[in-house]
């Protein structure tokens, strides 16, 4: 073979292994050019498209005055109208807006109530909204005749609070508005169905400061539990435990609107003032909150020295078991700073035994039994009562 052919096949030989490595980095670049298509499909999927499809809120900020619903990717998926400064949430324990899935369709709808001072009907309505801001239902609470005088009520319903349950027997939602009549007083539990119509309502004549849902007893189930006061006697703290299930009737008193029958609550207990109340201006108490740590119950119990400065409460926490014996007290700063004041006044003599005291006011601790306030933890033998008949209809069914 001459020279010149050598030559040419070489340059052959070298030409396919170069066609042969470009076509394998081609093939390669393109397997590349590939990969980083799909990451980038599947990084607008990740954090554009099914972000941008799912449009369940889970949960709810205050942004630029509006509550703004967001879906587990946090975006945002509902915005409420603007609110008036009346309705800004502030560092009160009222709770305007809820999520829930009323209907069990996978998706929650969107509870709100409203506060506006410019328009009273706002202040009667629930509003439930699907997450596409569709209006699904609305009710307006029907005031009650609050036995009051009219110089005093009105036509007036301010809604507090929603909290939503499960029936344990029907496995259906359900919604407990609270609410007052008088800006303050008298004060109503309502219970409605998922599609917003009223089930039954109870009645407390006096003002709450408390409501919150908690396991009192234990029991793996929670009640709904309200701190406040009764009017009906002597403008006193009270403590009231409902039991979701009986929401209904009326609380010891004798102011009460047309149509109420017993009271089905499980616990009503009144609690006694203190020495120092009778030195106030306002001479009333009230239970401020109610809080449960492992096995015991505390109730804080407040009274206010004068009308003009509302940061002069005193306190004192009444502890107990989970079944409402009694178990100690305490006293707060407050208290004692005002107990001292008042001797260095002249107004009191100081407590010789404090045991001796702590267990006068024990004694003064009342529980409704159904028809009569008596000493001694009970549970109001009319809730006993309704307890049973469901259940004995339950099994029967």
């Amino acid at each position: 073979m001459r020279n010149l052919d050598i030559v040419e096949v070489c340059k052959l030989k070298i030409r396919e292994k170069i066609k042969i490595k470009y076509n394998r980095y081609h093939v390669l670049a393109n397997s590349i050019l590939s990969s980083m298509v799909l990451i980038i499909l599947a990084t607008l999927a990740v954090n554009v498209i099914i972000p941008g499809l799912d449009h369940n809120p889970v949960y709810v900020r205050f942004q630029n005055n509006r509550y703004v619903a967001f879906n587990k990717y946090g975006k945002d998926v509902w915005k409420s109208e603007l609110l008036n400064t009346d309705e800004i949430p502030t560092t009160s324990n009222r709770q305007r807006i809820v999520l829930a899935d009323l209907d069990n369709d996978g998706k929650n709808e969107i509870l709100l109530i409203r506060l506006d001072n410019k328009n009273s009907l706002m202040n009667k309505c629930i509003f439930c909204y699907y997450p596409d801001n569709t209006l699904k239902w609305k009710t307006v609470i029907t005031p009650k005749d609050s036995l009051y005088g009219k110089d005093i009520c009105y036509d007036g319903v301010y809604l507090r609070n929603i909290i939503v349950i499960e029936n344990k027997h029907t496995k259906q939602k359900e919604i407990i508005v609270d609410y007052v009549i008088c800006d303050l007083f008298p004060y109503f539990v309502t219970k409605l169905d998922n599609n917003g119509k009223e089930i039954s309502t109870f009645y407390n004549p006096g003002n709450t400061d408390f409501v919150n849902m908690v396991d009192i007893n234990g029991e793996g189930r929670e009640e709904l539990i309200i701190g406040g006061v009764n009017n009906d006697f002597n403008k006193s703290g009270c403590l009231i435990v409902l039991d979701p299930e009986f929401i209904e009737g009326k609380a010891p008193g004798y102011r009460f609107p047309r149509g109420f029958n017993n009271g089905l609550m499980k616990y009503y207990i009144l609690f006694p003032k203190t020495l120092l109340t009778r030195f106030s201006a306002k001479q009333c108490s009230g239970i401020h909150s109610v809080l449960k740590y492992n096995n015991r119950i505390t109730a804080d119990l407040y009274e206010t020295a004068d009308f003009v400065n509302e940061n002069s409460e005193y306190r004192t926490i009444f502890n107990f078991d989970q079944k409402f014996n009694f178990l100690h007290l305490q006293t707060s700063l407050e208290f004692d700073a005002r107990y001292k004041e008042l001797i260095e006044q002249g107004k009191i003599q100081p407590i010789q035994d404090w045991i001796a005291y702590e267990d006068s006011l024990r004694k003064e601790i009342k529980f409704w039994d159904g028809d009569k306030f008596v000493n001694y933890p009970t549970i109001n033998k009319y809730y006993l009562q309704a307890k049973a008949q469901l259940s004995a209809k339950t099994a029967k069914n």
